[in-house]
């Protein structure tokens, strides 16, 4: 429904448009001369207007210095093209001793002055035009702006006042507005706005514009500042010429080169954002030369500007023996080295013979270009009165008849609507441009609308921001943050929105923003050789899926949704991984695996062999730590020394940890000598007197398995029975023979083997 809306509010705006022209019917450009498009093509009127009727029209003979003499004029008309009030600038009452009293400078509609209308004093600077704008809030009201000694002010006139003749109202004549010296008077332009009109005006003596704003509440107190400008401060003060683009957009600045002064001057191009009055992207070219007049095609994409130029085949000696040259620039081109290229020279000013003596010769510069009812361009000659009898025309209107198209397609008319005689020499302006009134700009008859778009929604993957960006054309955007920058840069999820402006519909976009973010992965990570620990994720972090590949592309491991990921074990090298999210997010990362330095663990003796039961002293080097297996025949299991006494063959392990953690093992094998060569005994005296009365094997670590004696006839007389006991000699309960006599014995060793001896024994009495 929107939508619909928003067409009918175009096609509201164009009517109102096209029903708005009846208000600038009637130029009025100065001593008494108007151009009238109440018929088409327009009439060059040369007299003033008295009960709609013509007092003169195209004369062929002098005009007469009448009591209403004037240098410019604006006629306020109504929707139907007829006269409503007209406001002269230097009106003098004729005394009889000169024009030196002022006189009322409005006038109704039969052209006959308002008594106590006089606020335009002739001390005034004659470049300060007045300009008139209809109240947006009252049909019957109008503010007529006008700057003296650099301040502006204002009188409010309404028609309903004065038996429908019109007048001031009452407490509002001659109101200062922003104070003196402060405003360039020959600068100031009206622009529509969605709900009011613009008044831009340059600052005297600060790099700004000042945009006053009128709406249907009146005129508002405080301007919109835009400081901006690529000229010297000074050059402003001096403008030749200051004008908007017939769709409020643009604005064109121009000033000629004072070489003397150290000013380029130039053309100066500025963005108009009409929803807020800021004036912006200023744009610079064309210095270093006499350009003095600018407009714009009702296209907008067109520029043209009125140079003065040496001619080589005119003697130099004065400006007015220059070429007056008009130029079409191409707008749409929009960067402004391709601006300058487009640059065509489209029309040159006619050379007339001046009336004076010796009717010299002189080529006027052009006067302001304006846009008519039918779409063309018109801009006077700037030609003073011309000797009677030579070549040439007087005051006449030049038109470009296509101003829209490129180059010569434009279709300049030279001296299209003309009068033969009579020019703009006398009074104040004898020797400078004719210029055009100020066109009446209009108020809007229309709401502006407000749309407000389906929401956009931004994921953003693996991003710590992204930018949120308003339209490109679009004016006054405001951000939900308060921002007012054409783009935005956001890193928190949430619902964001930006307010802007296009064709005076307000538009309101929202944006609802998601952000996967990242998992925390280092992309180098160290760990201990084989043993390196791949880390991805945090614990708080949010949930992934994650994939690991080796260098040659094969798959390693595959983790489901989770916060953290770990992947042990791994070598030093370079892996792939691929991250992915529930929010259809998923990225490939390079992480690099590195191995931390090792030293290698030692032991020394790393073999050595210890009789049994004796110690060894075994030291580790190359760790800061160590654990020792097995640790039961150790005085410690940690610690870089320790003593070991094997009770058999043992190999020793030892883990070593270095300062980043890592573990290396080395060993140590200790050897166990036994010593199993036993010395028995060849004889015993088993006499009683407690030397030598038992034949047993002597002690050591070992366990008795057999222990038997045999006498000569191979018969057993003795097998162990007790083991801390030996063979006394007796069987039987008898006391045996002396003699030789044999023993076998088995012996269990600590080495788990079993040890045979055998051999004789003498027994002695």
């Amino acid at each position: 429904m929107k939508v619909y809306l928003f067409v009918i509010v175009i096609l509201l705006s164009f009517m109102n448009n096209i029903h708005a022209q009846g208000e600038n019917s009637i130029w009025m450009f100065g001593r008494n001369y108007s151009l009238d498009f109440n018929q088409l093509p327009p009439l060059l009127r040369d007299d003033r207007y008295i009960n709609g009727t013509l007092m003169a029209n195209t004369s062929q003979t002098v005009m007469p210095n009448i009591e209403h003499f004037y240098d410019y004029a604006q006629a306020v008309c109504d929707a139907n093209g007829s006269i409503l009030f007209m406001v002269k600038k230097h009106v003098y009452r004729n005394s009889g001793l000169g024009y030196s009293i002022p006189a009322p400078n409005i006038f109704d509609r039969n052209e006959q002055p308002i008594e106590g209308t006089e606020f335009l004093p002739p001390s005034d600077m004659q470049e300060d035009r007045p300009i008139v704008i209809p109240h947006p809030g009252n049909i019957n009201q109008y503010y007529v702006f006008y700057v003296r000694n650099g301040g502006l002010l204002y009188c409010l006139f309404d028609m309903t006042l004065n038996n429908g003749r019109g007048n001031i109202v009452p407490g509002f004549k001659n109101i200062l507005h922003y104070g003196y010296n402060s405003i360039v008077g020959r600068s100031m332009v009206a622009i529509q706005d969605c709900d009011g009109i613009w008044l831009v005006l340059r600052h005297k003596t600060q790099n700004q514009f000042l945009s006053f704003k009128l709406d249907i509440a009146g005129l508002h107190a405080n301007p919109t500042t835009s400081q901006t400008g690529l000229m010297q401060i000074a050059e402003y003060a001096s403008l030749n010429e200051f004008v908007a683009s017939p769709d409020g957009k643009l604005i064109a600045v121009v000033k000629g080169e004072v070489q003397h002064l150290n000013q380029p001057g130039g053309i100066e191009l500025f963005d108009f954002e009409k929803c807020s009055g800021k004036i912006n992207n200023a744009r610079l070219f064309e210095m270093n030369q006499q350009v003095y007049g600018v407009g714009f095609s009702p296209d907008n994409n067109k520029l043209y500007a009125a140079y003065t130029e040496y001619n080589p085949l005119l003697t130099p000696m004065a400006s007015w023996w220059r070429d007056q040259n008009l130029y079409q620039f191409d707008l749409s081109l929009n960067e402004v080295s391709a601006i300058v290229n487009s640059k065509t020279l489209v029309m040159t000013n006619p050379t007339i013979q001046r009336n004076m003596t010796f009717c010299p010769l002189e080529t006027p510069a052009l006067g302001s270009m304006r846009i008519g009812k039918d779409g063309k361009m018109y801009f006077t000659n700037g030609s003073p009165s011309v000797c009677i009898g030579t070549s040439g025309v007087g005051l006449a209107i030049h038109i470009i008849n296509n101003p829209n198209l490129p180059g010569l397609a434009c279709n300049p008319t030279i001296n299209a609507i003309f009068n033969t005689v009579n020019g703009m020499v006398a009074g104040n302006r004898a020797s400078f441009r004719t210029d055009f009134s100020y066109e009446i700009v209009l108020p809007p008859n229309f709401t502006p609308d407000t749309i407000i778009n389906e929401p956009i929604h931004v994921h953003v993957c693996y991003r710590a921001d992204t930018v949120l960006k308003a339209p490109i054309g679009v004016g006054c955007v405001t951000w939900s943050n308060g921002l007012t920058d054409s783009n935005i840069t956001v890193s928190v999820s949430g619902k964001y929105w930006v307010r802007y402006t296009k064709d005076c519909t307000i538009y309101i976009d929202t944006f609802d923003v998601s952000f996967s973010k990242l998992p925390k992965v280092l992309p180098v990570q160290y760990g201990c050789p084989g043993y390196i620990l791949l880390t991805a994720g945090e614990i708080d972090g949010p949930k992934f899926e994650l994939e690991v590949y080796n260098e040659n592309g094969g798959k390693i491991y595959g983790g489901h949704l989770q916060s953290l990921h770990h992947v042990f074990n791994l070598i030093e090298g370079n892996y792939l991984i691929k991250v992915s999210t529930e929010s259809a997010c998923d990225t490939f990362l390079k992480v690099e695996l590195k191995a931390y330095p090792t030293e290698e663990i030692s032991i020394d003796p790393p073999f050595a062999i210890v009789k049994y039961g004796e110690q060894i002293q075994l030291t580790a080097y190359g760790g800061i730590s160590y654990i020792w297996t097995p640790a039961t025949s150790l005085n410690t299991r940690t610690g870089h020394l320790v003593i070991a006494t094997p009770e058999v063959d043992t190999e020793y392990e030892i883990i070593g940890v270095n300062d980043y953690g890592c573990r290396d093992t080395a060993y140590a094998t200790i050897k166990v000598d036994f010593n199993k060569q036993i010395q028995m005994p060849n004889a015993f005296s088993p006499n009683g007197d407690g030397l030598n009365d038992i034949f047993t094997i002597p002690s050591g670590k070992w366990n008795i398995l057999k222990f038997e004696v045999y006498n000569r006839y191979g018969q057993l007389i003795y097998q162990k029975n007790n083991l801390s006991e030996g063979w006394n000699g007796m069987f039987n309960g008898k006391t045996c023979d002396a003699g030789v006599y044999f023993y076998a014995i088995v012996l269990s060793m600590p080495d788990k083997t079993n040890y045979k001896l055998s051999g004789e024994v003498h027994l002695i009495k």
